[in-house]
């Protein structure tokens, strides 16, 4: 297993996505911002969600190969991380 991929099998198993909302110390600006990750995960496709993502700081957009396959995003907003992932129905990209 790749270190990327062991990085994200231990994201899947262990990290609950942090909504922009739980974070106290980001600015309202920053929480406005964080809203992108789950809108671009919601696409199904990581050249799409990365698109949409324009703008942070995106440590990854990578598909995780689970079962089902999965789309597992890091940003960054301002000072906060932001992890989140949607399980991909049917083919993926």
């Amino acid at each position: 297993m790749t270190r990327k991929l062991a990085a994200l099998a231990a994201l899947m198993l262990f990290a609950v996505p942090l909504l922009a909302q739980d974070a106290p110390e980001a600015d309202p600006q920053e929480r406005d911002a964080a809203l992108a990750l789950p809108r671009a995960l919601a696409t199904g496709d990581p050249a799409k969600a990365r698109a949409l993502l324009d703008g942070l700081d995106v440590d990854y957009v990578e598909v995780a190969p689970f079962d089902p396959p999965t789309l597992a995003a890091a940003v960054r907003a301002g000072s906060v991380r932001l992890i989140d992932n949607v399980p991909l129905q049917g083919d993926t990209p």
